[in-house]
């Protein structure tokens, strides 16, 4: 398993005020789900919800909070390549860009084979700690299709954790279908 590096950003009591203000951002201005069995969850905890936005008082948080393990291992193919979360951070080199750009060729349009190379990058690296999700949009498949490509060729090319690329509940499913 890898060890991750501890960094410290803010001040120890600087966390709890960040914790307090989220607190208060969930219940009263609250987040929208446009899920409607996410919403279904919510209101069979007696949770509040008005249209789409849930409000979410904080002692639900606090319990979540209270039941929720302090560290987990995020498995990896490769058991050297896994990361135990709640011991320093993670790596992950998600920037999203929607080019690609070399000094030779200049700025193009993100492709699936520059998906790839980035991935192989990733697993060459010792930085990033997970690989997946979207380093680059891809313009070279259909939004109904381009999350499997990527998670392809993430699959195919590295051995780290890896995070799922989902923008719908079908998605989620393709993809935990594909890395079983």
């Amino acid at each position: 398993m890898r060890f991750l590096p501890t960094m410290r950003v803010i001040d120890e009591k600087d966390y709890q005020r960040i914790h307090d203000a989220s607190l208060k951002i969930l219940e009263s201005t609250g987040v929208r789900f446009d899920s409607p069995d996410a919403l279904a969850v919510f209101e069979s905890h007696g949770v509040k919800v008005e249209d789409k936005t849930v409000f979410i008082p904080p002692q639900l948080v606090e319990d979540a909070i209270e039941k929720a393990p302090e560290k987990f291992k995020w498995a990896a193919r490769n058991d050297e390549q896994s990361v135990m979360l709640g011991e320093g951070y993670v790596v992950e080199p998600n920037v999203g860009c929607v080019f690609a750009q070399s000094i030779d060729k200049g700025r193009w349009p993100g492709t699936r084979e520059d998906y790839a190379n980035i991935q192989k990058l990733h697993q060459s690296s010792i930085l990033p700690t997970v690989v997946g999700a979207t380093p680059i949009q891809i313009s070279d498949a259909g939004v109904n299709e381009k999350h499997l490509y990527m998670l392809y060729e993430t699959i195919k090319h590295t051995d780290k954790p890896v995070i799922g690329i989902c923008e719908t509940k079908l998605h989620v499913q393709e993809n935990l279908k594909m890395m079983e």
